[in-house]
């Protein structure tokens, strides 16, 4: 969860943005498909979260970039 929360607030990356639309979008339309399976809604939101974390994680380990010269 640390490593997702990560990428949330890095807006440079454009990561936040895309990830709150897509997941808002996802958890909506898992709420239509599984009204009264808790399971499926949340197997439905495995796949993005495990996407988010990857990406997440290859950001978390990539170096920042040097600085500009003076």
């Amino acid at each position: 969860q640390e490593v997702v929360a990560a990428a949330w607030d890095v807006p440079e990356t454009g990561t936040c943005a895309f990830y709150t639309e897509k997941y808002g979008r996802l958890k909506e339309e898992l709420a239509r498909r599984f009204p009264e399976d808790i399971e499926g809604y949340i197997a439905g939101k495995d796949g993005l979260i495990k996407e988010m974390e990857r990406k997440a994680r290859a950001w978390r380990e990539t170096p920042p970039p040097p600085p500009p010269p003076p």
